[in-house]
């Protein structure tokens, strides 16, 4: 069993694989070096959201790393 943390992404509650936290967070952090907008980068989420909804992700559901690995293509 893999071990699960808790995310919130657009401030959307979710829980995910800690392997899976690791990639999204390093993800987010480069958006955050290439565009200084906090408005932007909130907008980002949210369309992080909406894919993982479309991947049958809800809210309170579990990310998994392949989900992370669909969303950043």
């Amino acid at each position: 069993m893999k071990e699960i943390t808790r995310i919130h992404l657009a401030k959307v509650a979710y829980d995910i694989e800690v392997d899976a936290k690791k990639d999204i967070q390093k993800y987010i952090t480069a958006l955050e070096r290439y565009a200084d907008d906090a408005e932007l980068l909130d907008d980002i989420e949210i369309r992080i959201t909406e894919l993982l909804a479309e991947r049958g992700v809800a809210a309170g559901g579990v990310i998994a790393k392949d989900d992370v690995v669909a969303v950043r293509v």
